[in-house]
């Protein structure tokens, strides 16, 4: 018997190695029967991998995602759209699901099925396909609830909602993170109550159980803003040097005005240069500023570009991140927040009006 081997290989000297920057790699590819088990047993086609003459070897995968365009939801959400939601119901809960089956999921489904179709048609007389086919539905069925079990079943909630109700689905997400950082098991801090604008959620991490919380204040598009960042965070060294990395970044990059290309290569290479001038810029020493939070001055590393600075300290297990706009350090205080209730209802209206 003479097995086949699953993957051929083909030498090309077009592509660079991210450890080494060698051109030679080897391009090794699945044949048609190492896809089709691919598929099978796991639910997708293994990836092609390269591997340099120094034996550096890494995975590479093309592929392409339609993206849908800004507010879809909203616009096809029509009476003449309506029977459409079942279909979207359905990829909302294909999407959500904690456990995804494989196609070898379903033939075993089958066969499982066949045999007791087979036995209940013997026994009770019923039709064999009608039970192999019933079981195959029931498998289905419960890999396509598992959303509704786990940390994800809020969002999945509100996933559903937004097929046909976006701003209600936006509602109830900002009154589930605001009920989260209620709970959180750290300080979340923000401007305190002398602050009169604009409120609103950023970005969070956690689902269960928040690991961090980004407050926004203010209109980051109109270039007054004060952005607060709350990381829980034991290690307080390891936490503060990710987020200046992350701030520094941010800042850097949102002066920089990126020229027209008339290349891909050019673009690239301009990147590059952009990466090596980042790396230097970021070994320069942060300033020590004071900033006060809860009425007492506490230490922050700052950095400025133009109008605009960040700064990061590291408060009761908490790495505070700032990332300000139009405002003076010493404009700029600190309080805990408790109520999250104006974030919520800020949050939900400024996504009325982007839809409105």
């Amino acid at each position: 018997m003479v097995r086949r081997r699953a993957y051929w290989a083909v030498t090309v000297g077009s592509v660079e190695c991210p450890e080494c920057g060698l051109e030679a790699v080897t391009v090794t590819t699945p044949t048609l029967l190492g896809k089709v088990r691919g598929w099978v047993v796991d639910g997708q086609v293994p990836p092609a991998t390269r591997r340099c003459a120094n034996g550096h070897e890494w995975s590479f995968r093309s592929h392409s995602r339609l993206v849908r365009a800004e507010g879809w939801r909203r616009t096809s959400t029509g009476g003449a759209m309506r029977w459409l939601t079942p279909g979207r119901w359905l990829r909302v809960l294909r999407d959500r699901r904690n456990a995804e089956p494989v196609p070898l999921t379903y033939l075993i489904a089958i066969v499982v099925g066949a045999g007791l179709g087979v036995l209940l048609d013997w026994w009770l007389g019923w039709s064999w396909w009608a039970v192999m086919a019933g079981f195959v539905i029931l498998v289905w069925l419960v890999f396509l609830s598992s959303g509704f079990f786990g940390p994800g079943r809020a969002d999945l909630i509100a996933d559903l909602i937004a097929v046909r109700h976006p701003d209600r689905a936006a509602a109830l997400r900002a009154r589930t993170l605001a009920r989260l950082a209620e709970q959180a098991p750290f300080p979340i801090y923000g401007l305190p109550g002398s602050w009169t604008g604009p409120r609103s959620f950023g970005g969070y991490g956690g689902s269960r159980n928040l690991r961090h919380l980004v407050l926004v204040h203010g209109k980051p598009e109109e270039g007054n803003f004060v952005v607060v960042d709350s990381n829980r965070a034991a290690d307080g060294d390891a936490i503060v040097d990710h987020t200046k990395r992350n701030l520094g970044r941010s800042l850097y990059s949102r002066h920089l005005e990126p020229p027209t290309f008339d290349s891909l290569q050019q673009r690239n290479d301009w990147l590059d240069d952009r990466h090596r001038q980042f790396d230097q810029w970021d070994q320069t020493p942060w300033e020590e500023i004071l900033i006060s939070v809860d009425g007492t001055p506490r230490p922050f590393q700052q950095r400025t570009e133009g109008n605009d600075w960040v700064a990061v300290g590291f408060l009761d297990h908490t790495a505070v991140g700032l990332d300000v706009g139009g405002f003076r350090p010493d404009q700029v205080s600190l309080a805990t927040i408790s109520d999250f209730e104006p974030y919520a209802r800020g949050s939900t209206e400024q996504l009325a009006h982007g839809w409105q």
